[in-house]
């Protein structure tokens, strides 16, 4: 092959690549300008916790609510460099390099198609809350990654990767049981209709991979470290909260807008979709969206980045006004994604999209037990939602059965 047929063919690679070192170097820049930002203080302070005279007993008591493993690494990393701000913020930014290159690879393959792997990417590369993943010192990344992982291995039927994805994942933030739930149940569908070794292989593994988060929690006593962060948020957690139910449907929109327009007709575009818009709109006059108790404790009166912007444009007292019409425009969306997930189980077509759908579904029916309300926990799925409407997007170039876009697992 020559060098010009190379270049060529590989262009939305080289393209991806360039784009990713610029907007990361922009954002670098930036964030040199700050000395920390938002829990940077916080968590720079557990690291070294873990990182200085580390014993085993520190992992049962520790100031926080996620889980270790981010930290552990965090610790890791600083005793070979230091533990210097800045030289933390470089493995948040290999963290987050690894994760997009992986994400691109993925979706390229998926779709035979690298300007779809670009503009997929790009979208959530640019999104301002992966921007801050991408450099600051969060723990929101690693379990990002760790579902790109889990995508590679559902669907090229990799029991050992779906276990190290799942032990990454859940280890990093509790809530990645919502994902690890829907791939779980997927492969045991599947089991059930073709009896194949594989998808136990792959549903066992996804079972093994819980343990090691039980290990912690039986320690714990509890879901995470009984600290002071854990009095303080306790009677927040293991209760219902419907209103945020209210905020992660608005998402959707939000947050998925280009997606969402490439396929509006076939969201938007029924009657019955716009009966029940209506008919069920009213959900959010009962739960509006509203800080939970432990972030208004904490001083803070929004919910996340959206709520900031809405808040500064038209003021508190109109907010819900723009929020009720988001809403109202999400709902169609919702009723796309539970509509073809009881469609694909009604065909017995557990395929990737069914997984994908499904995991949206368990993360409705799980994040509303959360402590906390932010507009960040949606973000894992961004990448999930980006590859299925993308599918139904390419419905023409993708495998197609009883009207609707077929990935399957191999």
């Amino acid at each position: 092959m020559s060098l010009n047929t190379s270049l060529h063919s590989n262009f939305w690679l080289f393209a991806f690549l360039f784009s990713l070192s610029l907007i990361l170097s922009g954002t670098w820049y930036f964030a040199s300008q700050y000395s920390y930002w938002g829990d940077e203080v916080r968590f720079v302070e557990t690291i070294k916790y873990f990182g200085q005279d580390f014993q085993i007993k520190k992992l049962i008591q520790y100031n926080e609510m996620s889980a270790p493993l981010p930290f552990l690494l965090y610790a890791g990393w600083g005793k070979i460099v230091g533990f210097e701000l800045s030289n933390l913020r470089v493995f948040s930014l290999i963290i987050a390099v690894i994760t997009y290159i992986s994400f691109f690879w993925f979706v390229s393959r998926l779709f035979h198609n690298q300007k779809t792997a670009y503009f997929c990417t790009m979208f959530i590369v640019v999104h301002p809350y992966m921007l801050g993943f991408s450099v600051f010192v969060f723990t929101d990344m690693l379990p990002i990654f760790a579902s790109v992982m889990a995508l590679c291995a559902t669907k090229y039927s990799k029991p050992m990767l779906i276990l190290l994805a799942g032990i990454t994942g859940l280890l990093s933030r509790q809530y990645f049981v919502f994902f690890l739930f829907a791939l779980g149940l997927t492969f045991f569908f599947r089991f059930l209709s073709k009896k194949s070794r594989k998808d136990a292989y792959m549903a066992i593994a996804i079972f093994i991979s819980t343990l090691p988060l039980g290990i912690f929690a039986y320690l714990w006593g509890g879901l995470s470290p009984p600290t002071h962060l854990n009095n303080l948020y306790l009677d927040e957690a293991f209760r219902f909260h419907p209103e945020y139910l209210s905020l992660y449907i608005l998402q959707l929109f939000v947050y998925l807008l280009p997606f969402v327009l490439l396929n509006a007709i076939k969201i938007y575009g029924r009657i019955t979709v716009w009966l029940i818009t209506i008919a069920t709109c009213w959900f959010y006059f009962l739960f509006p969206i509203v800080p939970s108790p432990a972030a208004r404790e904490a001083s803070f009166h929004t919910v996340g980045f959206f709520h900031r912007i809405v808040r500064f444009l038209v003021g508190s007292s109109l907010e819900h006004v723009i929020f009720f019409t988001m809403f109202t425009i999400s709902i169609p969306i919702a009723v796309f994604i539970i509509t073809d997930t009881f469609q694909r189980f009604r065909l017995k077509c557990y395929d990737l999209i069914f997984a994908l759908h499904l995991s949206v579904l368990c993360y409705f029916l799980i994040m509303p037990f959360s402590y906390l309300l932010w507009e960040k926990y949606f973000m894992p799925l961004v990448p999930i939602l980006s590859i299925s409407l993308m599918a139904f997007n390419k419905q023409s170039k993708t495998a197609v059965e009883n009207n609707i876009p077929i990935i399957s697992l191999r």
